[in-house]
């Protein structure tokens, strides 16, 4: 187990994890631009999650563009994303 030292800061965190809190509905070739993501590769992994069932739509990552490559229309998701901050 590891303990975190209590004068770890905020902004020394360089990687972080988030979950959108609103459902966002998506299409196939949708894309979505993570703004917190601005480096070239700082956005690492995105889940799109189906609010009806929780299975997860296929999608791509590039810089900070996320693009929906699973079949399906106005499917709504849950989003969270994974990364370093700019």
């Amino acid at each position: 187990m590891t303990n975190l030292s209590p004068s770890l800061r905020l902004k020394d965190i360089k990687y972080y994890a988030a979950g959108v809190d609103e459902t966002i509905t998506v299409s196939q070739n949708d894309t979505i631009t993570c703004g917190d993501f601005v480096d070239t590769e700082a956005l690492k992994k995105a889940v799109l999650m189906k609010n009806s069932d929780g299975t997860e739509v296929t999608n791509t990552v590039a810089n900070n563009v996320i693009r929906v490559t699973g079949d399906g229309t106005s499917m709504e998701c849950t989003l969270f994303v994974f990364g370093r901050r700019a």
